[in-house]
């Protein structure tokens, strides 16, 4: 009597293949797509609710446009509408602004946060007090601009450095007594006109 023996179905493969094949794909991908740089736009720097994170624009190698909340490196000063230069390390998840680049347009003034602020009515003004209560300095809103009165009869202005005032037009007055400029250098006034009278 012989018997036969029937060998066991043989499972499809081809579907695990084609899932390892596509795994493989998506981990190749993810890898070369790490230590890249790009250069992206800033479109906000104040994210809702994590410090530090800016909104950046940039197109991919693809062409496909991104937008991202990215960290950026500690003491990084940026502003809206900077060119900053992203770059994703082959041990990280995601993208980091570097750096901003420069020598793109005219330099801006540093855009300064505002730590406190009081609002004045026009009827209103800010004093300072010695803690005896003595006034010292006040400040108020006037027809032609705001308006700091010192209010001790002798007043000194005092630096350790050098004293710049910057201004459209400069006017000094000493509606009583004498004008007296003195230094222990060379005294220089220049001008288009200098007039004397």
């Amino acid at each position: 009597m012989h018997s036969t023996r029937r060998d066991a179905p043989v499972a499809d493969t081809s579907c695990l293949i084609d899932d390892i094949l596509e795994e493989e794909a998506t981990m190749v991908g993810a890898r070369t797509a790490r230590g890249r740089t790009f250069v992206g736009e800033v479109l906000a720097t104040q994210h809702p609710t994590l410090a530090g994170r800016l909104l950046v624009a940039w197109t991919d190698a693809s062409g496909v446009r991104n937008e991202w909340w990215l960290p950026a490196l500690r003491g990084s000063w940026v502003r809206t509408r900077d060119r900053v230069v992203i770059t994703r390390p082959a041990n990280w998840s995601e993208w980091i602004v570097t750096g901003v680049l420069d020598g793109l347009e005219t330099p801006r003034p540093p855009e300064r946060a505002s730590a406190a602020s009081l609002a004045l009515h026009n009827d209103e003004v800010l004093t300072v007090t010695t803690a005896m209560g003595e006034p010292l300095i006040e400040l108020f809103g006037g027809e032609a601009g705001p308006v700091v009165r010192l209010l001790r009869t002798d007043v000194d202005v005092q630096v350790a450095g050098a004293l710049r005032v910057h201004a459209k037009s400069l006017e000094l007055s000493a509606d009583q007594g004498h004008l007296k400029l003195r230094a222990s250098e060379d005294v220089i006034v220049e001008g288009e006109n200098i007039e004397l009278n």
